[in-house]
């Protein structure tokens, strides 16, 4: 099942392509335009062969309006000048273990390219979404000020306004200011535009592609364990935890969890299942069962479409404390045959006066 051309294989977004109404599909398509999508790693890291979800659903916005996207997994340490050129723009995840090295990278490729660069993360886990909390645009316009190299840095969720970017460029206009929650320069000036966030709309968003996935097929059994995602965002807003707050910030989203259609989320686990012999599934959402009794409803339907269509996998996924306590031996009964293995509890201490400080 070798892909040689990525940008053909549109089974992660051909069935969004033609929604009416859609705020992903570009009236101008991206004939032409090439972007690059890195995610730099360490030697003998497991996610040589993976990437954050969000370039994949970069990824597929740009081949969905006829655009061509490379996703690049590249080793920190393994600089090769080759792998960034040809581009009209290079993207880079802002990995927060790697960042001063990213930082030092990136002047290597501004010197030896002269690509237009851009960073943000969008949505991942919560310790790496630097670019989403509160003051990420105050840290965005800081970083831009002492990095020069850095062209654009997109805050909070990002789709929207990344396909939107690419737009401007492709058609080589020069005014961002109408671009949601973009920073960019203006001559020597870094400057902010004044439209908002626009929140994610996952019933026009496209899965995200992903890249190399047929490698890691070995027997008829897909070796790796992908993330996919059905919600963004958590209901409760402790302070301690960026899910709390990311993307809901002044003039940001001010719903608090926004959820894919369980069964479009259940369509992406089939078709994986299917094409690419997935038998693990990593589901990051923050709280699989948020908000409440409604999302125990929600459980409910994804174990019975899960089973119902016959899907042979394991799932981990995260749930709260008090959901697993109050779970009946029902729920968990159908939970285990709908190939729920792993429950993650957030239980963030069971001492009542850290709790209070928390």
């Amino acid at each position: 099942m070798e892909l040689l051309n990525y940008n053909k294989n549109d089974i992660f977004w051909r069935d969004f392509a033609d929604l009416a109404g859609s705020p992903y599909k570009l009236k101008t398509p991206l004939d032409n335009f090439k972007c690059l999508l890195v995610s730099f790693t360490r030697a003998g890291d497991y996610s040589r062969n993976d990437y954050p979800i969000s370039l994949g659903y970069m990824a597929s916005l740009i081949r969905m309006n006829r655009g061509k996207a490379r996703i690049l997994t590249s080793d920190i340490g393994d600089y090769h000048p080759g792998d960034f050129n040809g581009y009209d723009l290079v993207c880079i995840y802002p990995l927060t273990a790697l960042w001063g090295k990213i930082l030092e990278t990136i002047k290597r490729i501004k010197q030896d390219t002269g690509s237009k660069i851009c960073l943000f993360n969008s949505e991942q886990h919560q310790h790496e979404m630097i670019l989403c909390a509160p003051q990420a645009k105050q840290f965005a316009g800081k970083l831009m000020d002492k990095f020069p190299e850095i062209d654009f840095a997109l805050v909070g969720e990002a789709e929207f306004s990344f396909i939107r970017l690419c737009e401007k460029i492709n058609k080589k206009e020069n005014n961002f200011s109408s671009i949601p929650s973009l920073l960019y320069r203006q001559g020597e000036e870094v400057r902010a535009s004044a439209a908002p966030i626009s929140p994610v709309e996952f019933d026009f968003l496209p899965f995200p592609s992903r890249d190399y996935l047929e490698k890691t097929i070995s027997e008829g059994v897909n070796t790796h364990s992908p993330r996919i995602q059905s919600s963004r965002g958590c209901v409760s807003p402790c302070l301690y935890c960026t899910e709390s707050f990311t993307n809901i910030t002044a003039g940001g989203r001010k719903a608090p969890v926004i959820q894919r259609d369980i069964i479009r989320f259940v369509d992406e686990i089939e078709m994986l299942s299917a094409k690419y012999k997935v038998v693990f599934f990593n589901v990051i959402d923050s709280s699989f069962e948020d908000p409440g009794q409604k999302g125990i409803g929600r459980i409910n339907q994804f174990c019975d479409q899960i089973i119902k269509r016959g899907i042979k996998a394991s799932f981990k996924i995260h749930f709260r404390a008090e959901t697993a306590a109050g779970a009946s031996d029902e729920l968990l009964l159908k939970l285990k045959r709908a190939g729920v293995d792993i429950l993650v509890l957030g239980v963030e201490s069971g001492i009542k006066k850290e709790l209070d400080s928390y």
